[in-house]
């Protein structure tokens, strides 16, 4: 992701703060829709860490100008 574009999805993330995540979370409709299949893995505590790196990424990312490379598995 382009550095352009981390600005702007930074300035996105950052307007969701962990409790909103929580509350949007809908694993079945991210299954259903081919976004996630986690299955059995919906421990918050390792969602929510993933959650924050990710936040973390994009926040440093953004502040020093820099892009992201995504790894797809």
């Amino acid at each position: 992701i382009k550095s352009e574009k981390v600005r702007k999805i930074f300035a996105e993330i950052e307007k969701i703060n962990n409790e909103d995540f929580k509350n949007a979370y809908d694993e079945n409709k991210m299954i259903a829709n081919q976004i996630y299949n986690a299955g059995w893995l919906t421990n918050w505590d390792y969602i929510m860490s993933h959650v924050i790196t990710i936040k973390k990424a994009f926040e440093s990312a953004s502040n020093l100008n820099q892009g992201i490379v995504i790894c797809y598995n």
